[in-house]
């Protein structure tokens, strides 16, 4: 039976560099496509082959080393070929020279064991080292995360509360504009009626002291035809009475001097004041 490690490093150090379906043509069908690429696989682990990505197909290549060289065994003479006259000349190889050549090979045999083992160990590390930093990264990336989350959440937060905020004030700017339209309008009505006591002062010489002599009345009526009327015991107290009210209800707010006119009594009896 043949091995199939002796057939594949014989056809690759026969033809060079080959790829796992190269092998498999060169073979000639003797072995399956997973044989092949299994005993290729553990004899690059056992460094009696490297491999690299080869241009053409992007699929690993395959070169036997010295130490695959080593391994390959010689063939055999044809036995017709032996079977001449002329004696066959055979190298003498000494016992010693044969323990040496043995010696060093398992040195070589050693030595690139070693060498493969400081790969090894070089790319271990590194893997270890960019696993660390690809950790890192990670933590980094969930704690940056979870800060952003924080923030997020504060500014929705924040946003919220202005535009809660906003409203607010314009639900009290819109009441303010009312309270100005009507202390405007009272400012107004106010004016009206100070032009006019000034016209009637003019031509009534002696109203305006009438008029300052009503301020002196003790009841005062605050009238809004929007709500029941109210009765003042002061003019100040009318007058803020007669704004609130005008605020409150809207419209026109008036406020009317009760004088004293007159008093009845039982029996139908009028006195005059």
């Amino acid at each position: 039976m043949k091995s199939i490690r002796q057939e594949i490093l014989s056809a690759l150090n026969k033809h060079g560099e080959q790829t796992a379906d190269e092998l498999l043509d060169q073979l000639a069908g003797e072995f399956t496509r997973k044989q092949i690429s299994d005993n290729l696989y553990q004899m690059r682990v056992e460094l009696l082959l490297t491999n690299r990505k080869d241009a053409v197909t992007n699929l690993p290549a395959y070169k036997v080393t010295d130490l695959g060289k080593s391994r390959i065994k010689s063939v055999v003479t044809d036995v017709k070929e032996s079977l001449t006259t002329k004696p066959v000349s055979m190298p003498v190889i000494s016992t010693h020279d044969h323990h040496m050549k043995e010696i060093n090979d398992l040195r070589k045999l050693v030595d690139a064991g070693a060498d493969g083992n400081n790969l090894l160990h070089i790319a271990l590390t590194e893997s270890e080292q960019a696993r660390e930093i690809h950790v890192k990264n990670l933590i980094d990336m969930e704690s940056e995360k979870v800060e952003l989350s924080r923030e997020n959440s504060m500014l929705r937060e924040s946003q919220a509360e202005g535009v809660q905020r906003i409203d607010v004030l314009g639900a009290e700017n819109a009441v303010m504009k009312d309270e100005i339209d009507t202390l405007v309008e009272e400012c107004n009505r106010l004016e009206s009626e100070n032009m006019a006591l000034k016209t009637l002062n003019e031509s009534m010489p002696g109203f305006g002291a009438v008029h300052e002599a009503m301020k002196s009345v003790k009841q005062y009526l605050v009238r809004n035809k929007n709500t029941a009327p109210t009765i003042a015991s002061s003019f100040e107290s009318a007058r803020t009475i007669a704004k609130k009210t005008a605020i409150t209800h809207g419209g026109m707010t008036e406020v009317f001097a009760l004088v004293k006119a007159g008093r009845a009594h039982r029996g139908a009896e009028w006195v005059q004041a």
